[in-house]
């Protein structure tokens, strides 16, 4: 018989759900990762696992920052394109971009999101 396992809280669980999500979405297309449905990282199928996953909590944390100043948030989607990182938040059907360029993922990514940011 398979044992299986049980998290211990509400929140393991839903930080479980969300990693085989993210782990399903990888699978269907590397270079488009989803989520949560309303976050969506592209271009990040060269990016090695570690900064995958701080980038990853980094726009989880900014999109919890910002939604209380949206007017209706619907989309945030992120871009890398060799060292150029565009960041596009779609509120009340209107897009707001932050860009930004840096040889380094992390530099470029927090830039885009302070010029996204700037724009609130």
């Amino acid at each position: 018989m398979e044992e299986q396992y049980e998290p211990d809280s509400k929140e393991g669980y839903a930080e479980e759900k969300e990693q085989s999500e993210v782990q399903q979405s990888a699978v269907r297309d590397p270079s488009h990762i989803t989520l949560g449905g309303s976050i969506v990282l592209d271009g990040f199928q060269n990016v090695d696992g570690g900064t995958r996953t701080i980038v990853m909590k980094m726009i989880g944390q900014f999109t919890k920052e910002i939604q209380p100043k949206c007017g209706k948030f619907e989309r945030i989607t992120v871009t890398l394109s060799g060292n150029d990182m565009n960041v596009v938040l779609i509120d009340n059907s209107r897009e707001k971009i932050g860009q930004a360029s840096a040889s380094n993922v992390l530099v470029a990514f927090g830039n885009a999101l302070r010029n996204l940011q700037s724009q609130l």
